[in-house]
């Protein structure tokens, strides 16, 4: 069915509607200029129903041991065109979907929108380190469309150390043996003349936390070269340090 806008004029009054004819070839000898206004009143309900378009490829261009980075291209609120009215900007630990779209944590700060195709980034610090986080944005218009989720991209907010290994191993208080450790011939690595109620880190070269010990008493430490999740690590250098201290050092991992 095509729709019609017609008019009816007399001495007192002005009425105007739309009605329904069937969509025929007579329709084109009916033109009226109530058609018109008619034709761009529905051309802007129909503008005003299209959803914001979906946020373009996001990515994480950062990450440090408290917060990402995130970039990602403005979408349109109409299609490509336009400007959406707001961002909807979601994190959790585990990988989100739309199904677990609603149970991720909503940032309240979220960015204003840019005109559609400008490169936009964001920070947020709400994170903590030594763990996965997954982000995933969503886009509105000023009809409250919202667009489909985004691509979901992830990140290991780990801790950024800048470590100077060159001091004097006679100035360290605490130590380790053996070092090379081969799991495959010692049971453990030791450190030993640690603190008490200290905390010992060991990170990779990278600087994630590898495996992490808080509370220490006693003065020793026996690890038998697995990561905090008990699997093995592989072979390679790897940092420790205790926190709070300027006690570290350098540890070779060999299988």
């Amino acid at each position: 069915m095509a729709f019609e806008c017609i008019y009816r004029f007399d001495s007192n009054n002005l009425e105007t509607g739309i009605s329904k004819m069937p969509n025929h070839s007579s329709l084109s000898r009916t033109w009226s200029p109530m058609r018109t206004i008619c034709f761009w009143i529905a051309f802007s309900i129909l503008s005003a129903l299209l959803c914001s378009a979906s946020v373009g490829q996001i990515s994480i261009t950062e990450a440090t041991d408290a917060s990402v980075v995130i970039s990602w291209h403005a979408p349109g609120d109409d299609g490509s065109r336009g400007t959406a009215a707001a961002y909807d900007i979601r994190y959790d630990t585990v990988l989100i979907t739309s199904a677990s779209w609603n149970f991720a944590t909503s940032l309240d700060d979220s960015p204003v929108p840019e005109v559609a195709g400008t490169p936009q980034s964001f920070e947020t610090d709400r994170i903590s380190s030594t763990r996965t986080w997954y982000f995933a944005i969503k886009a509105v218009d000023e009809a409250n469309n919202w667009s489909v989720m985004s691509n979901v991209d992830s990140a290991v907010a780990h801790i950024n150390l800048r470590l100077e290994f060159e001091e004097d191993v006679d100035q360290l208080s605490t130590y380790t043996y053996p070092n090379p450790f081969q799991p495959s011939e010692t049971a453990g690595v030791t450190f030993a003349n640690i603190p008490d109620n200290s905390n010992l880190l060991v990170l990779s070269i990278s600087g994630s936390v590898v495996r992490r010990w808080t509370g220490i008493t006693g003065g020793t430490v026996i690890w038998n070269g697995t990561n905090q999740s008990g699997n093995p690590v592989a072979s390679a250098i790897y940092l420790w340090f205790i926190e709070g201290t300027n006690i570290k050092g350098k540890l070779v991992v060999k299988r």
